[in-house]
């Protein structure tokens, strides 16, 4: 951006932007309604890392990231801030991951393709990726409806979200 050329022609100068990102805890008082104590980084300033949730209790955190052109889902521990990557693809990038409320899988959408032929005529699918195991499982949404998990039931056997048709489509 905001190129220049110097008088005899010869040198070009311009600007580049990168953007750095990093994800940040406050301790907020829900009672008063406001910040207290100190904002604290828990991730290293990159490029790429957005759409956090935190486990309940506020012990980890996971959230997606882009790094060196790929997506990938990294969980990170409050306290310590020890982090672990989750799951990359260089093929295809998730929405938001939702913690289930025991903390042990992360639910989120992402575009079908590659090796998920098994339930093609879906534009979107939704995984469910065990932390544990690192393990994902697709599940089954109606043909050409997209489907963003915004939560888990409180047993954890359902996933909340919106469901709508593909644009141009009916479901």
């Amino acid at each position: 951006a905001d190129i220049a050329l110097s008088p005899d022609g010869k040198r070009l100068a311009f600007t580049v932007r990168s953007p750095r990102t990093s994800v940040w805890a406050l301790d907020f008082d829900p009672r008063l309604g406001r910040l207290s104590g100190q904002a604290q980084a828990i991730t290293p300033s990159s490029t790429g890392q957005m759409d956090v949730d935190t486990l309940r209790d506020g012990s980890r955190l996971a959230y997606r990231s882009v790094r060196g052109g790929r997506s990938e889902v990294r969980e990170v521990s409050t306290t310590n801030h020890e982090e672990r990557l989750l799951l990359v693809s260089n093929e295809w990038s998730p929405s938001s991951p939702r913690w289930s409320s025991d903390g042990r899988r992360l639910a989120y959408s992402r575009p079908s393709g590659g090796s998920t032929s098994v339930l093609q005529g879906n534009s979107n699918l939704v995984a469910v990726l065990s932390t544990d195991q690192r393990r994902e499982q697709l599940l089954t949404i109606p043909k050409n409806a997209t489907f963003r998990p915004s939560d888990w039931s409180s047993d954890g056997t359902t996933i909340l979200g919106d469901c709508r048709p593909a644009p141009g489509e009916s479901i």
